[in-house]
C-alpha cells in the first residue's frame, strides 16, 4: 500500500471479512486497523469458521454481527 493512501477513515463504517478463523488473531488485527483509525465495525464475517474459538473472540470485541457462513468442528 502507498503510505499516503488511507484506506479507513475516521467515521467510515467497515466490514470485516476473511476467509477463515480458528483462533481470531487475524480479525483481531483487522479490528484493531478498524479501532486505531476512528473506524466503526458493521459486522464482522467468515466464509469458514474452524471450532467456536475465533467467533467468540470477535463478538467479544464489537457490538454488531459476527457469523460464519460455515461452521466446522
Amino acid at each position: 500500500l502507498d503510505a499516503g493512501v488511507q484506506p479507513v477513515a475516521a467515521g467510515d463504517r467497515v466490514l470485516v471479512v476473511d476467509d477463515l478463523v480458528r483462533s481470531g488473531e487475524t480479525q483481531a488485527l483487522l479490528l484493531d486497523i478498524a479501532e486505531r483509525a476512528g473506524a466503526s465495525v458493521a459486522g464482522v464475517a467468515v466464509l469458514i469458521a474452524a471450532g467456536d474459538e475465533g467467533l467468540g473472540r470477535a463478538r467479544r470485541r464489537v457490538d454488531a454481527p459476527v457469523e460464519a457462513l460455515v461452521r466446522v468442528d
